[in-house]
Parts: C-alpha cells; structure tokens; sequence
C-alpha cells in the first residue's frame, strides 16, 4: 500500500496536480509475488487538528514496479480509516467484476491495522472531489489511473490485446517484457490469466529457432547471477535448454567480465548457521525414518536414539562443511570445489565433483556424486583411489567416458570417523554410522538422480536452483550394507 516501496514517504492520496500525505501508523500489506511486507511509515509536518480526509486512495506495485491502477474509496460519515480500510480491502479481495480487483487478489495476501493517526492538507484531491460532485455510489470503488512516465506501457484491454496477439505469433515472455517495459514474470503471469493455464502451455510448447536478439542476450547476461534457474530461463526465453547452455558458453567471456559478486544472505552469524544446520541435520534424519528403506537397516536404526546417530554425524562434519550446509542459499559447485580434499585414511562420507570439458561451464557441465568409505586401513583416501585406477570400470566411469567428462575430477571431505579398531562388531558400528551419514548429506546437497516427491522434500533448497547435477544413483539405505568379514567390501557404484 503506498507509493513506490523503494521511497520513505507512503502516497495515499494523489492526483497529477498534487499529492496529500496522510499518517498512518501500523498498517501492513503483504504482497504477492514476491515483495516483502511494507509498513506505511509516519509522515512528520502535518497538524492533527485537520479534518478527516473524505477520499482515500490505494496504490499498488506489481514486481516492485508502479502499478498502473488504483482505487480511490469515499470514507463514510463518521467511519474510522481502519473499518474503511478493512471493508474495502474485503470488497476488492471477493469482488472479481474488473481487472483492478482482479489485480488485487493476485497482488495483495492480506491487511493487517492496528493503529492510525491522521493528516491531511488544505485540499482533498481533485479527482475525489469530481467524483462526489457526480455523486457515486458509496460503495463503488472509484478506478483512478495513475500517471504512467513511460511510452511503452498500454494499461487495461489494450495490454492484454497485445499480450494475446504476441504468444499467439511465438513471441517470448522476454520479447513482450521488452516492448511492454515490464518483467518477463508478469508477461507470463498476465498471459495465463488470459489464456488460461491449458491454452498457455500449449503455446509454450512452440520453441523459438535462430538468431537471438540483442534484448534476449543482454536479459541472459543480466539473469546470470541471479539464481534463476536454467530451466525457468529457457521458459521466459521461450527456447530450448540446450540452446540457451550453448549461447551461455558463447557469451561465457561477455558474461565473466560483465560478472558482479553479490552481498547476499549468506553471511550469517555463526550461532544461526549451527542452529539452521541441527534443524535441517534432525528433520532429513526423521523424513529418512519415513522413507523406504531395507529390514535389515529399519532395525538397525531402531536400536538407538537420533541423539546417538547423529551427535557422531555432527561431530565428524568439517567447520568449513557446516557453513555451506547452514547457509539461507544453496551451496555452489564452487564452494564445494573449495572444500577441504581428501587426504585420511579414516571412514567418511566424501563428495566427488566432476565437470565437462568446455571452458564456460552450464548446470548440465557439473555433476556432483556423494559416497561413503568404511575400509578399515584404507579408508577415504583407499575409496578415491579406487575411483582413479582405470582398471575398475564403474557406473562413473561409463558416464564420464559417455558424456565426455573431466576425469578424475575432485575429491572433497564432508565427514570423518575415526576408526581405532578392526574388531567387527566395531569396524559395523562404523560403517553403518558413516552410510546414515551418506544418505543425509545425499539428499542435503540434492545429489540424487531421481529422489522421489518424499525425498525431494527433505533438501532444504529448491532442487532446480542448483548449480551442478546430481549423480548419485540411489539412497544408501535401500541396498544393505557389505559385513566386515566379506572380503567384497564396499558398494559398486
């Protein structure tokens, strides 16, 4: 509610000619989709002396931009801001005869008051004013457009015209961004509502060919370091994945230089990030209990409390690892480049981090595999040995020959345990505490090819927003583990 969320001052009231601030303690909107709650601030230098304002106006932003509506309110006889603000906000919330209450129910998710001071200059608007000299209806919301600067933006029937006879010749959610001086996400979001979500797919389904335009490569530079993902990006671009992965590594020069590094949520203090870390270290332990598993490790976990699985876990997870895992963002393949290598003969749980050959790498370039060794005098380091010798062909090295990968690749420690005997029972103890601690950090770092919906949910990030591919083939806990007298010990992978 307000004017421009990036301003101090909140505009209620306005009119070409001039604007009346009015005060307004403690009122909030929350709006869709993605701008965050906004409190209308105070507003100093007004008298509280003055009448009542008899109008009140409501702006609204669409993707942090000006909207162009607004709805101007007649304030009953008598009737406190707040009954007026939360009669109206249910009128406009349930009320769907026209495009501006339509927009605020896809803009607008609620409307909190709790207290409110008021302020108004010498004059009431000019365009309330006329509209009690026609005599409207009280209970009519008077559409008062707002002034729009840009040449580029049509408003009402003559937009969504626009945006129909456009999807309809193939154009891209970024193509009409451009023309209309909007977002691609509100193109798209204003074309489903008037397509309807069928007909709007089965557009979508028509990929651009050819030769990209200036717009739609710099709008690829520009989304690169956002985090939107590959796939949300070949969708508003209206082209295939591969083809945007190829422009991507043609322009991979333009775009490193173009490169800017972000101050983003990730600096954390470092009691929130162990907090974050033990919250998501015990809810993918519970969500694991829940999940398919064999008999024989069902019983296992059984025998003892989380307490007892998971301090060890804990415990044997690197500084520099739960950082990355307690992060508010997910962790990059850079990051997990940068951790610390193997080089201990103790039990753990590594990540092995492999990518293509070009030199500009995209998402299906990066391919993260997480596993576990448990050999007592071998170890990590024996396992990442056993990935290096050419000799032992496994499903790794079919696919790194087959998608023309960069082998070995990079071996980086997320847990250790030591192991202090080789007495049996010991050597299981071990290994079974180092596979549940596989299968967390599997589904934690989204390494999973094909988790179904149940483990999917347990990352604590969106799976799509990753950086890097995952190559681990299944969770751990459905193949029982080797027992330490069989000579066979570990799991093809």
């Amino acid at each position: 509610m307000g004017g421009n969320p990036r301003t101090s001052n909140h505009v209620l009231f306005e009119s070409p000619e001039e604007s009346i601030l009015i005060s307004v303690a403690g009122v909030q909107i929350g709006r869709n989709p993605y701008t965050p709650i906004q409190e209308v601030s105070e507003c100093p230098g007004k008298s509280a002396t003055c009448p009542k304002p008899e109008y009140i106006s409501v702006l609204f932003c669409e993707d942090d931009e000006p909207a162009d509506v607004a709805w101007t309110f007649a304030i009953r006889g008598g009737e406190d801001l707040i009954n007026t603000l939360q009669r109206y906000a249910g009128t406009m919330r349930h009320d769907t005869s026209d495009e501006y209450t339509d927009a605020f129910q896809r803009f607008v998710t609620g409307l909190v008051v709790q207290s409110l001071l008021l302020d108004q200059g010498d004059k009431i608007l000019e365009n309330a004013k006329r509209d009690k000299d026609n005599d409207i209806p009280l209970e009519h919301p008077t559409v008062k457009p707002k002034t729009i600067e840009s040449t580029k933006r049509l408003s009402g029937k003559a937009r969504d015209e626009e945006i129909e006879l456009c999807f309809q010749q193939g154009q891209s959610p970024v193509d009409l961004a451009i023309s209309l001086d909007r977002t691609p996400e509100f193109v798209l979001r204003e074309a489903k509502r008037l397509l309807g979500e069928q007909e709007l797919e089965q557009q979508m389904r028509w990929n651009k060919k050819g030769q990209w335009s200036d717009g739609e490569t710099q709008w690829l530079i520009s989304r690169r370091n956002k985090g939107l993902p590959l796939n949300k990006r070949a969708r508003l671009l209206r082209r295939t994945k591969p083809n945007v992965e190829k422009k991507l590594r043609q322009l991979g020069t333009k775009i490193l230089e173009s490169s800017v590094v972000e101050e983003g949520p990730q600096k954390l203090p470092f009691w929130l990030r162990e907090t974050l870390f033990t919250t998501r270290l015990f809810e993918i332990w519970e969500g694991l209990l829940e999940s398919d598993m064999t008999p024989i490790w069902r019983e296992a976990l059984s025998e003892k409390s989380a307490e007892q699985w998971l301090t060890p876990i804990s415990e044997g997870i690197p500084k520099d690892v739960k950082k990355i895992l307690g992060g508010l963002q997910p962790p990059t393949f850079d990051e997990l480049e940068h951790l610390s290598p193997v080089n201990s003969t103790d039990a753990g749980v590594y990540a092995r981090l492999v990518t293509s050959r070009y030199p500009v790498q995209a998402v299906s370039d990066r391919y993260l595999y997480v596993g576990s060794a448990s050999k007592y005098g071998s170890g990590l380091q024996g396992r990442v040995n056993q990935h290096i010798r050419k000799a032992i062909k496994t499903r790794l090295d079919r696919n790194i020959k087959t998608m023309n990968l960069k082998a070995p690749g990079c071996f980086v420690a997320l847990m250790t345990m030591k192991m202090n005997s080789a007495e049996e029972e010991h050597v299981l103890g071990v290994r079974r505490t180092v596979t549940l601690a596989e299968a967390i950090l599997t589904i934690w770092l989204g390494a999973l090819q094909s988790p179904c919906p149940h483990l999917r949910k347990l990352c604590p990030w969106d799976l799509q927003a990753l950086d890097y591919r995952a190559w681990s083939s299944h969770n751990p806990l459905t193949v029982d583990i080797v027992l330490p007298n069989n000579s066979m010990i570990g799991r093809s992978v």
